[in-house]
C-alpha cells in the first residue's frame, strides 16, 4: 500500500505551527466518525490537550494513502519522568488500512522518542493522565452494560491491537463496576448505607466537616482543589501536574455547568481542603468519578466517609444505579463499591489497559 507518513516536531521555543494543527484536528474528525456511537473529540478538546502537549518536546504525525488520511497520533515527552514518554490522540481508520498506517505512525513515534533519548512510550495517552487515557477491553455482544459513560475511553478495540502488534505490553489494567442496589432483597441500598455510616461518623468525629459542593461555590474552590489533587495524585503513574487553568477547563467548567451533580468536599478544623470526591448523574446511573484525600489523611476511611455523603444524598434524589469508574485495579477505592461484599446485586465490569514499550537506546541501535 502507498502511504505517506507527514510529521510536525514541536518544542516550546518552536511550536507546530497552527496550520499544521488545524490540519491534525481536521483528520482527527475525519477519522473519528468511523467509532461506534459516532464520538468526536471537540476542538476545545484538542485545544486544551495540545495547550499541556506542546509545552513539551512534542511531535505530530500524520499517515495518509491515496484515498486520503488513515492515521494520526501525537507523542510527548513527559514533563516530570522526562525519559518517559507517551502517545496520545490517536486515531485510525478501520483495520486493515488502519493497521497498516498505525505501523508506519508507531515507527516513526519510536524513531522521535530514540532521538529524545527516552527509554519508554505508553499508549494511549493524551499527554498525561488528566485527559483520556487507556483503552477499552471490549466485551463479549451478549454482556450487559451500559452505553458509555461521559469521559470513558470509547476507542475502537483494534487501536490496542495496533500498539500490542509493535511491541507495547500492558503496564496497567483498570475496571470500572456497575451495580443496581436495590431497596428490597439479599443486600440492599440501606445495608449499603449502613456499611459506611461508621467510615462517616468517624470522620465528623474526629473534627472533619463534610458539604456539597454548589455550582455556585466552584470558582471559589478550584484553587483549594487543583491543590489537593496534585498532592492526593503525586505518587499515580504518570501524573503530571496542570496549570490551575486547565484544571479550570477539566474540571471547572463541568462542576458549575452539570446539572445535578454530586460533589462532597471535607475539610479538616482548621477549614483546610483534605477530601474531595466527583460524581455526576449519566442516565440514570450516578458515576463515581473522581476521588483525592490528603496523604497525611490517607488510611482514617475518609474516602468511605465521602461515599457515604454522596450515598444518603443521591439516595434520597432516587438514585440507585452506582458506577465507580476507570479505579486501577490494584487501588484500594476499587473496594468501595465491591460486588463480591453484595450478593444477589446486579453488576457488571468493563476493563481498560495501559500500555508500555521500551525503547532502545541510540547506543544500542548503531
Amino acid at each position: 500500500m502507498n502511504l505517506s507518513l507527514t510529521h510536525c516536531y514541536s518544542t516550546e521555543k518552536d511550536p507546530a505551527p497552527a496550520n499544521f494543527i488545524d490540519r491534525f484536528e481536521s483528520i482527527g474528525t475525519e477519522l473519528q466518525a468511523h467509532h461506534p456511537h459516532g464520538t468526536v473529540q471537540s476542538s476545545s478538546y484538542l485545544s486544551l490537550v495540545l495547550s499541556v502537549g506542546l509545552s513539551r518536546p512534542a511531535a505530530l504525525f500524520v499517515v495518509e494513502g491515496p484515498d486520503g488520511a488513515l492515521a494520526r497520533a501525537g507523542a510527548f515527552q513527559g514533563s516530570v519522568r522526562t525519559r518517559s514518554g507517551v502517545i496520545g490522540l490517536y486515531d485510525a481508520a478501520p483495520d486493515p488500512e488502519g493497521g497498516h498506517a498505525a505501523q508506519l505512525l508507531i515507527e516513526a513515534a519510536i524513531e522521535w522518542a530514540v532521538a529524545h533519548d527516552l527509554e519508554e512510550l505508553f499508549a494511549p495517552v493524551d499527554v498525561n493522565t488528566w485527559f483520556k487515557y487507556r483503552t477499552m477491553l471490549h466485551p463479549k455482544e451478549e454482556a450487559f452494560g451500559p452505553d458509555p459513560f461521559s469521559w470513558e475511553p470509547t476507542a475502537p478495540p483494534e487501536h490496542q491491537c495496533h500498539f500490542l502488534d509493535h511491541g507495547f505490553e500492558v503496564a496497567a489494567s483498570f475496571e470500572t463496576v456497575g451495580l443496581h442496589i436495590p431497596d428490597t432483597g439479599e443486600f440492599t441500598f440501606g445495608d449499603l448505607l449502613t456499611r459506611t455510616q461508621s467510615g462517616y461518623d468517624t470522620a465528623i468525629a474526629s473534627g472533619l466537616r463534610i458539604d456539597r459542593l454548589t455550582s455556585e461555590s466552584v470558582q471559589e474552590v478550584l484553587p483549594e482543589l487543583h491543590a489537593l489533587c496534585a498532592d492526593a495524585f503525586a505518587d499515580n503513574l504518570l501524573f503530571e501536574p496542570i496549570p490551575l487553568q486547565a484544571f479550570h477547563a477539566l474540571y471547572g467548567n463541568a462542576l458549575a455547568t452539570m446539572p445535578g451533580h454530586f460533589t462532597f468536599l471535607a475539610r479538616d478544623q482548621e477549614g483546610r481542603l483534605v477530601g474531595f470526591l466527583f460524581t455526576f448523574p449519566d442516565r440514570g446511573w450516578l458515576v463515581m468519578k473522581t476521588i483525592a484525600v490528603a496523604p497525611d489523611l490517607r488510611g482514617r476511611r475518609l474516602g468511605t466517609a465521602l461515599t457515604h455523603a454522596v450515598y444518603r444524598e443521591a439516595g434520597q434524589a432516587g438514585f440507585r444505579r452506582f458506577i465507580t469508574a476507570l479505579v486501577r485495579e490494584d487501588n484500594v477505592s476499587r473496594l468501595m463499591l465491591d460486588p463480591k461484599k453484595m450478593p444477589g446485586v446486579e453488576t457488571w465490569t468493563r476493563q481498560y489497559e495501559l500500555l508500555r514499550r521500551h525503547i532502545p537506546s541510540q547506543a544500542s541501535k548503531s
